[in-house]
C-alpha cells in the first residue's frame, strides 16, 4: 500500500498533475495552429449577404418542393413577427386560439393554428377574404 502511495506522489507532483499536463499540451498545440478563415470549420456556412449571386438559393435547390411547405424547414429566430406585415392579425388570432384552447374547443384551436401558420408564411398584407384564399 505504501508503494502505491509513493508511486502516486512521484507521478503526480503537487505543481503539475495530469490535468495541468493536458492543458499545457493543448496550449502548445493551439499556439501552432493558425486562426480559422472566415468560412466555417464544417464548410461554407455564410450568411445570405456574404454569398454571391450564384450561391443564393442553393439551399432551396436542395430541398424538394413537397418539403418546403413544412414550418420546420425554415429557421425561426424570433424575428418573424417583426418582419411580417400581418403581425397584428397574427397576434389577435393567437389570443383567440389561446381562449379556445382554454375552453377545450379542439377544432377551433386547430383552425386558428392553421390560419396563423398560413399568415406567417405570407409575405404580403392580407386585408380581404379573397386575398386570404389565394
Amino acid at each position: 500500500m505504501l508503494e502505491r502511495a509513493a508511486l502516486d506522489q512521484e507521478s503526480l507532483t503537487p505543481s503539475q498533475d495530469a490535468l495541468d499536463q493536458a492543458i499545457s499540451e493543448v496550449r502548445e498545440i493551439g499556439d501552432s495552429i493558425d486562426e480559422p478563415s472566415s468560412s466555417s470549420v464544417f464548410g461554407e456556412e455564410r450568411s445570405e449577404d456574404e454569398r454571391g449571386d450564384d450561391e443564393k438559393g442553393e439551399y432551396e435547390a436542395e430541398v424538394p418542393a413537397w418539403q418546403k411547405g413544412y414550418t420546420c424547414m425554415y429557421a425561426h429566430d424570433g424575428t418573424e413577427s417583426a418582419n411580417n406585415p400581418n403581425s397584428k392579425t397574427i397576434e389577435v388570432l393567437s389570443k383567440m386560439q389561446a381562449y379556445y384552447e382554454r375552453t377545450n374547443d379542439q377544432w377551433r384551436t386547430f383552425s386558428y393554428r392553421k390560419a396563423i401558420s398560413n399568415l406567417k408564411k405570407t409575405k404580403t398584407f392580407v386585408a380581404t377574404e379573397e386575398q386570404a384564399r389565394t
